[in-house]
């Protein structure tokens, strides 16, 4: 029996995939060919750091995958600064390239960005990064939102560990027939989550819908009680302005009644 996944009731926990599949130095910094580094990168108050590499003029593969996890509000704003820097294994901090992570893909098919490492002398390196994004599941227990984006481990973490085996592959992947089980179960889960999502999206969208019209016929009907009150008072102010000559050329004609009467007595 598949265990039970749990997910952010809310649908607002996201699993950010961030891969730097490349790296290259920019010919005018050969001198830094051979070099050791580390990539890492930083969100909020968190950091993770990549295994060390040789730098090269040429692309270098860094198998470099990092998991983020974000929570958003209502609104859903996803803007977080996330920074980039290649660190010397000595520690010198030789270039940076500061991002946002709303510009990052938000589907769970891989984008593919162009960054540049920058120190104030100019660009140092080029890095090819890949990022993808799904809602946030587990099975360690349920999704508590956090105010702070943090990174989660591949080595600790379900939900990356898949994703990191189909994305970086090699020797980690998983191949064993429970795995296999664990990774269907994830994927129909995920599926499952996914269409109730998309039932909830429906039904709001219904009921918004169903509010707008309900609004146009309210409005619709108040326009109709306006014209008719306005029709009412015009009807009356005439009746009222016919009235009152109706009245006057009434008290006209009693008064020439009264010099006629005059007339016959003299």
């Amino acid at each position: 029996m598949a265990e039970e996944l749990y997910a952010d009731p809310d649908d607002r926990t996201y699993l950010y995939i961030i891969y730097v599949e490349t790296l290259k130095l920019q010919p005018e910094w050969d001198m830094y060919s051979g070099r050791e580094v580390v990539c890492r990168w930083y969100i909020d108050n968190a950091q993770t750091c990549s295994d060390q590499f040789v730098l090269a003029t040429a692309p270098v593969k860094t198998k470099f995958c990092s998991f983020v996890v974000l929570s958003t509000g209502p609104e859903d704003d996803r803007s977080r600064q996330l920074t980039m820097s290649l660190t010397g294994t000595d520690g010198e901090l030789m270039a940076v390239a500061f991002l946002d992570l709303a510009n990052l893909s938000r589907q769970e098919v891989l984008q593919s960005d162009e960054v540049k490492l920058e120190s104030q002398a100019g660009t140092v390196a080029v890095a090819e990064v890949q990022s993808a994004c799904q809602q946030r599941w587990s099975r360690a227990g349920p999704i508590v939102p956090q105010a702070e984006g943090y990174f989660v481990e591949h080595t600790a973490d379900d939900q990356a560990s898949h994703l990191h085996a189909y994305i970086v592959g090699g020797d980690e992947e998983v191949a064993d027939t429970a795995g296999g089980e664990d990774t269907a179960a994830a994927e129909a889960e995920a599926a499952r989550l996914a269409k109730e999502k998309e039932d909830q999206e429906a039904t709001e969208r219904k009921r918004k819908e169903e509010e707008e019209q309900r609004r146009k016929a309210e409005a619709a009907a108040a326009d109709e009680a306006s014209k008719k009150e306005e029709e009412r008072r015009r009807q009356a102010a005439a009746d009222e302005e016919r009235a009152k000559k109706d009245a006057e050329a009434k008290a006209k004609e009693e008064e020439k009644e009264r010099e006629r009467e005059k007339e016959k007595e003299k």
